[in-house]
């Protein structure tokens, strides 16, 4: 259980930042970040 909490809370964390880079960045820089996340 506390694996798992933990997965969610790291899941979280890596939504939370995509997040603030959205607010933060310009919508050209939000779609080269989309496209980079892509080719993973």
């Amino acid at each position: 259980m506390a694996l798992f909490l933990a997965i969610g809370f790291i899941i979280a964390g890596m939504f939370i930042a995509v997040a603030t880079r959205m607010i933060g960045s310009s919508q050209d820089d939000l779609i080269t970040h989309v496209k980079q996340v892509e080719q993973y």
